[in-house]
C-alpha cells in the first residue's frame, strides 16, 4: 500500500510519497519544476515523478538518450510548437512517430533474399557490416545459419 501528500516549503511544492511495507512506512519526497502548459499540475507532477524515482521507480528512463524530433516552429514565449513529420505534417502519436524512424530488424524472409544473393562467405560479411546495429542484434541467429548454407553450397 502507498499515499501521496503535498506540502509548500519555502515557497517550494513537495510530493511525499509513503510506502507501506512489512510493518514499516517508506518515505521519500522531493520537489518538482513549474511546466509552461499547466503550471500547478506540472510542478505536482513533476514532483511525483521524481519522488517515486528516490525509490528506483522508473530510474532507467534517466539512461535512456534524448530523442530529438522535428518542430513546426521554434519555440518562444507563449509558443508551442508541435512535432512533424519528414513531410511536415502534425505528429499526433509522438511515441509511434520515434519508433518509426528506427530501422526494423530484418525479417527472416529478407535475411533469406540476401542469402540468396550471397555467393560467398565473404559477400556475406559484407552485408552483414553495412548493417545497423540493430539489424545487427537482430540478425545474429540468422547470420550463423546463413553461414552454414553457405558453407553447404560452397563445399
Amino acid at each position: 500500500m502507498w499515499s501521496d501528500r503535498y506540502y509548500s516549503e519555502g515557497g517550494l511544492l513537495f510530493c511525499e510519497i509513503t510506502i507501506y511495507a512489512d510493518g514499516r512506512e517508506y518515505k521519500r519526497s522531493d520537489t518538482g519544476s513549474e511546466s509552461n502548459v499547466e503550471r500547478q499540475k506540472g510542478h505536482s507532477s513533476d514532483a511525483f515523478k521524481r519522488a517515486a524515482v528516490k525509490f528506483g521507480i522508473g530510474r532507467f528512463l534517466y539512461d535512456l538518450p534524448v530523442k530529438k524530433v522535428a518542430s513546426n516552429e521554434k519555440k518562444t514565449n507563449g509558443k508551442h510548437p508541435f512535432v512533424v513529420d519528414g513531410k511536415g505534417n502534425r505528429v499526433w502519436d509522438l511515441t509511434k512517430h520515434i519508433n518509426s524512424l528506427h530501422k526494423k530488424p530484418i525479417s527472416k524472409l529478407t535475411a533469406d533474399r540476401l542469402l540468396s544473393r550471397c555467393k560467398t562467405i565473404e559477400e556475406l560479411q559484407k552485408v552483414y557490416s553495412s548493417l545497423s546495429p540493430t539489424e545487427k542484434k537482430a540478425w545474429v541467429v540468422l547470420k550463423d545459419q546463413m553461414k552454414q548454407k553457405l558453407t553447404l553450397k560452397t563445399a
